[in-house]
């Protein structure tokens, strides 16, 4: 056995290691509270930087969609070969007459004569501040109301015919939109359509997946490859004339359209 003498400084020996490894270990967890700080602070400092550029996304994107691609839309269907689709299209038109997604007004000068008033919907203002001069301008009087489709407060079997042109590529919800459109219509009664949508052909089908980020985020919610005579039959409606086509002049991603009259059967 040791001296007593020894002992005593074993024992000396043993607190300073014991009070050397409890400095290291409390160093330790100070270094691992102070890198959790650190990182936590450069992960707030991450969050902000994000949310301000979101919010700047969200600024720019909103002047564009409320101030720029209302007149760019305007322009792109204004040109002849649309008008002449569009009177093609609502030469159909028969009875109360309810339009969908109204926009710039752009149908009104297409309507056939026999056409004096229609009820009209459409959830863009900055749309109707365009429309507003051909309301003035027009014939037809127009009962507006600043609305979405997805949701009609008219009553049921209200309308003989319901319009949509160009529209239904943007409706956020499309399902529950035509289910609406068949739900105003009367028995028999009619949906007279000009649309643009999916491809039959593979390889445009493809570029419009790839490009549909592009258009959706630049084309105010456009769709490009909705197949909207699938979406129709969908809601239990016939066709009465279907007729599919590429637009002339205009790029096969953006240019397949569908045209024609879908009746409502219960």
């Amino acid at each position: 056995m040791p001296p007593d003498g020894f002992r005593v400084f074993l024992a000396r020996i043993g607190n300073r290691l014991d009070t050397g490894f409890y400095s290291i270990s409390a160093m330790v967890r100070g270094f691992v509270k102070v890198s959790a700080f650190c990182e936590q602070i450069e992960t707030q400092k991450r969050a902000a930087v994000l949310e301000r550029l979101r919010n700047r996304r969200r600024s720019i994107m909103g002047f564009y969609s409320n101030h720029i691609f209302p007149h760019l839309m305007d322009r792109a269907l204004s040109r002849p070969e649309v008008k002449r689709m569009r009177k093609e299209a609502l030469a159909y038109v028969a009875g109360e007459i309810l339009e969908i997604g109204f926009g710039t007004g752009l149908n009104l000068e297409c309507y056939p004569g026999s056409v004096e008033e229609i009820t009209a919907v459409d959830p863009n203002f900055h749309m109707m501040r365009l429309a507003s001069q051909r309301i003035k301008n027009s014939r037809i009087r127009v009962d507006f109301h600043m609305l979405g489709t997805e949701k009609m407060p008219f009553p049921s079997e209200s309308f003989d015919t319901v319009v949509s042109t160009w529209t239904l590529c943007s409706i956020p919800e499309v399902h529950p939109a035509l289910a609406e459109v068949h739900r105003v219509l009367k028995k028999n009664g009619r949906f007279v359509f000009l649309e643009h949508g999916r491809s039959p052909d593979k390889s445009i089908h493809f570029w419009q997946r790839m490009f549909r980020p592009l258009f959706k985020a630049g084309g105010a919610g456009c769709h490009l490859d909705r197949e909207v005579n699938s979406l129709i039959e969908g809601q239990r409606f016939v066709f009465e004339r279907l007729k599919c086509f590429y637009l002339e002049a205009t790029p096969r991603i953006a240019g397949f359209v569908y045209t024609g009259v879908a009746v409502k059967r219960l």
